[in-house]
């Protein structure tokens, strides 16, 4: 789904309507991409949307905005910072510093072939179809449309502005009829030409003097099999059309490349290819877990004079000059204060020349060296300098200094390329792979470009099985081109990439070649199956399938599955009357990484006796964002009676899965004491589930003097400024008396305001329609009151409905409702303390689990000890240290921050000198 995925920083004036400006498609291969002709060559400025769409026609989106950036630190021999910038504003206009025709001519080299390939009368009586952009208001489509020959651009290519062309006749004159031509590159090909001479927009927009340049741009593409699909090419003419002498000139191109979700870019420099590139953490809302990576690069620097050197432009060599380096790859953020956003024209400088905008400081690697040059590491690899913090970026790429004298020009050239491999840093190894394919075909100005054969699985082994073989490949193989005649190979390894084995793919038929890899008897366990193909022509040059490998694989799992699912959260039970059943809904969340959940199920033992069961259902799937997928969430309703006082009810959960071994996981032992005391409103484990919350009441902390135990209440609150009158909460469940003599309902309860005419009622029903009144709460603000209701009346019904409804008189009504107890214990008449001491050591299940970035953690002590309570990764390191102190006897909770930890699996544990307890917990993020 296209959204809006980055904005105009806050404190940027809008963008002014220029005249001539147009914006249209280029979407001559994979890539589609709306730009303009002022400076934005991807460009947002249309829809509001990113601008460029890969892969085309999917509707996911890769770049936000892109742009030229073009600077001088000094003008005829003094300081006179000059800045030229195409960020999300643009100093650029449309067309030539003394000319208004900023017309985007649009070429195809369908059209040039159809021009070569026949006289002008056949010619100019064709038709062909050809892509046209239609744009409707803030939307920008293509349609192919039946087009007569020569078309429009064709007839009035602007040879005059200095656009390309073949001067069939040799007399100088453009004129198609003679035999002239445009002379483009690729198969779609668009040329413009901007200035920076606009004074309201250097006004505007990080200040300063313009630089009276005139900039013809280029824009074009292959749409051939293989890596140059993924590519688009720039050049980028830049001519010095005033008086000025202009000295420390830099260029940039700039890109804001938000891969889908604008909030996951990472951002890294290859400096032996030198191009800079955005990558995606692990998951994306739009690309899932195989997010491109996306490589912009200046393909072709400015020549200055240089004795004894040799430059290269447009793929010949210039004697006695020499290309100007790559002097900079920096990223800097959207909202973030030490990498801001650029806002004068020293700031975007000093990015230029590989310093931090806002504050003119080095960039540092991690042993604190500075560089221009950020996260030179490899990511697929895990080695060297890697982007640690994955947020909104924007990145640049930066070629100087250089100077330029009146009249002068330079020509660079620049490309965009993505590539998809079958992970985040997968993506990253096809790129490093194909962008040396890109550099070389520039360099040899495409003489050397060739089809890279079409490959496609037709069937293999599926993405898991338990098989340990052999295994069947087959594959669709196709050269168009006749070039890739050499040997066909599968190439593999197991569970390691370090040892490569082979196979000849043998040729079925046509296009179809296949293999059979050997199996491995007895192997057990997982194991992963990692596979590419490689395709040789005549003379050795090698393409590969997947592109990227042997580091971006096709893989599948292989073996007996001997791994047992995890439970990462189960509920908690509290204690339990013995003469009330207990009816609960239970919850666990599971997973199970091969095969999925096949049973799950909650057991229990009243003392020694025999164990029952109750199967869970499934209930849903929670996205993990992790390479996962999903955890399982599964429910049921339990009904548990004992009838007799003490006796010990042990519980766990049990969770198997669809494997041929269908193996078991099991949490610890649990258990609950069946006693005279029973909390149906535990608000300290945030239990609801039971409950119905009218609009107005929510679980929430209780932070007063004095109540420091309450910790966690339900608070009725209904304001003066609503119009509601009146908000109840009502207990779900109905009450079985049918086994009790004596009863009373606990409530613990406060409030704050001044009676004004509002009623504070608890209310019984036998059948959840006709309500009586058992109390209407009157007493003073701000005290609490230990309410214990007699239910005898009520024995031996079967049915008994509770609720809690507060009627809002005048001003806001409030009402604080601690934990809510149904006890037979006459003795705890006479106690005015809501604490009731837990009667076992108990580390309940995080809440919310698996939550980002805060948790709350609960435990019982049913004595004053010594405790302890630390967070530990999956290896068993220490993360952090929650507690370690003497804690009085009673329930107790504690909240953890994890915003600085990665996503994963964690375990928590309370240390007490009687108990250790250990649980997992998500951080998921």
């Amino acid at each position: 789904v296209g959204c809006l995925l980055a904005k105009e920083p806050a404190n940027r004036v809008q963008n002014r309507v220029l005249p001539n400006v147009e914006h249209t498609i280029w979407d001559g291969n994979n890539i589609s991409n709306v730009h303009g002709n002022h400076g934005d060559f991807v460009s947002y400025h249309l829809s509001g949307e990113a601008g460029l769409e890969w892969p085309k026609g999917e509707d996911t989106r890769a770049v936000f905005q892109s742009g030229l950036w073009i600077a001088a630190g000094i003008v005829n021999g003094v300081d006179d910072l000059r800045v030229s910038v195409a960020e999300y504003s643009t100093q650029f206009v449309p067309g030539e510093i003394d000319g208004d025709d900023g017309h985007i001519y649009r070429m195809h080299k369908a059209e040039i072939d159809a021009f070569l390939n026949n006289d002008w009368a056949t010619f100019s009586s064709m038709t062909l179809l050809l892509p046209e952009t239609i744009v409707e208001g803030a939307n920008a489509y293509t349609q192919l449309t039946e087009t007569s020959l020569p078309t429009a651009d064709f007839m009035n290519w602007p040879v005059d502005m200095g656009a390309p062309w073949i001067d069939g006749n040799g007399d100088g004159v453009y004129n198609p009829p003679d035999g002239d031509y445009p002379d483009i590159k690729g198969d779609m090909y668009h040329w413009y030409v901007m200035n920076e001479a606009d004074s309201v927009s250097h006004a505007q927009y990080w200040e300063g003097d313009y630089m009276n340049l005139d900039v013809r741009v280029a824009m074009y593409g292959f749409n051939l099999q293989g890596p140059f699909s993924n590519t688009q090419f720039m050049e980028w003419d830049i001519t010095n059309t005033g008086s000025d002498t202009l000295d420390s000139m830099f260029v940039s191109y700039w890109a804001d490349s938000d891969i889908g979700d604008h909030t996951n870019d990472l951002v890294g420099m290859d400096t032996t290819a030198m191009f800079i590139y955005c990558y995606n953490d692990v998951y994306d809302a739009a690309y899932g877990y195989t997010p491109p990576a996306v490589g912009t690069m200046i393909l072709q620097t400015p020549a200055v004079p240089s004795t004894g050197d040799t430059a290269f432009v447009d793929g010949n060599m210039l004697i006695d000059h020499r290309n100007v380096p790559i002097y900079s790859g920096i990223w800097y953020g959207g909202g973030i204060s030490t990498y801001s956003d650029p806002n004068t024209a020293l700031e975007v400088y000093r990015y230029m020349n590989g310093l931090i905008g806002n504050s003119g400081d080095e960039y540092l690697d991690p042993d604190g060296n500075p560089s221009r040059f950020v996260f030179t590491g490899n990511p697929y690899t895990s080695s060297g300098w890697l982007d640690p913090w994955h947020t909104d970026k924007r990145h640049l790429i930066t070629t100087g200094p250089f100077k330029m004298y009146p009249g002068d020009t330079v020509e660079l050239a620049a490309a965009t390329h993505i590539a998809q491999g079958m992970s985040n840093l997968q993506s990253v190894a096809a790129l490093l792979a194909e962008v040396p394919l890109v550099i070389a075909a520039w360099k040899t100005q495409f003489s050397n470009m060739i089809a890279y054969p079409e490959i496609s699985n037709l069937s293999n082994p599926p993405d898991n099985t338990e098989s340990t073989g052999p295994f069947d490949f087959s594959f669709s193989i196709m050269d168009t081109t006749g070039f890739w005649s050499g040997n066909r190979t599968l190439h593999y390894t197991i569970d390691s990439i370090n040892t490569v084995y082979s196979t000849e793919l043998v040729q079925d038929s046509g296009f179809v070649y296949s293999a059979t890899v050997d199996g491995w008897a007895g192997m057990v366990g997982d194991h992963i199956f990692k596979y590419y193909v490689e395709v040789l022509s005549a003379d050795t040059m090698n393409a590969f399938w997947p592109s990227g490998a042997p580091y971006n694989y096709m893989t599948f799992i292989f073996g007996p599955d001997t791994t047992a699912p995890v439970i990462l959260e189960s509920d908690s039970l509290a204690d339990i009357h013995y003469l009330l059943p207990l009816n609960k809904q239970v919850a666990v969340t599971a997973y199970d990484q091969r095969f999925g959940l096949g049973e799950v199920a909650f057991n229990w033992q009243v003392n020694s006796g025999a164990v029952s069961t109750t199967q869970l259902e499934f209930v849903e799937l929670i996205p993990t964002g992790e390479p996962l997928d999903y955890f399982e969430q599964w429910r049921g309703e339990i009904e548990i009676f004992t009838g007799a006082l003490g006796d010990t009810i042990t519980y766990w959960f049990t969770a198997s899965d669809t494997s041929n071994g269908a193996n078991v996981a099991e949490t610890a032992r649990n258990y609950m004491i069946a006693g005279n005391v029973v909390i149906i409103g535990n608000w300290e484990m945030e239990d609801v589930q039971d409950w119905q919350l009218g609009p107005f009441c929510s679980l929430s902390e209780f932070n007063v003097e004095n109540f420091a135990l309450w910790d966690r209440v339900i608070s009725l609150n209904i304001p003066a400024s609503s119009d509601a009158t009146a908000d109840t909460l009502t207990y779900l469940r109905a009450l079985d008396l049918s086994n009790i003599g004596q009863l009373w309902l606990r409530t613990p309860m406060i409030f704050a305001r001044e009676d004004a005419g509002h009623r504070r009622i608890i209310e019984l029903s036998t059948d959840g329609n006709n309500w009586q009144i058992l109390d209407e709460v009157d007493w003073p603000t701000m005290s609490a009151y230990y309410a214990n209701y007699a239910l005898h009346d009520f024995a031996g019904e079967e049915s008994i409905y509770v609720r809690y409804r507060g009627i809002r008189g005048d001003g806001s009504l409030d009402w604080y409702l601690d934990d809510i107890l149904l006890h037979s214990d006459s003795t705890l008449l006479s106690i005015d303390d809501e604490l009731i001491i837990p009667k076992k050591f108990t580390l309940h299940q995080n809440y919310p689990n698996p939550f980002n970035p805060v948790t709350t953690i609960r435990y019982d002590l049913p004595i004053q000890t010594e405790a302890k309570l630390t967070i530990y990764n999956v290896l068993g390191q220490e993360v952090n240290i929650l507690l370690n102190q003497t804690m009085n006897a009673g329930s107790h909770a504690i909240k953890w921050n994890a915003a600085n930890i990665s996503s994963g699996i964690y375990f928590y544990r309370l240390e007490t000198p009687e108990k250790q307890i250990t649980k997992k917990l998500v951080v998921l993020k």
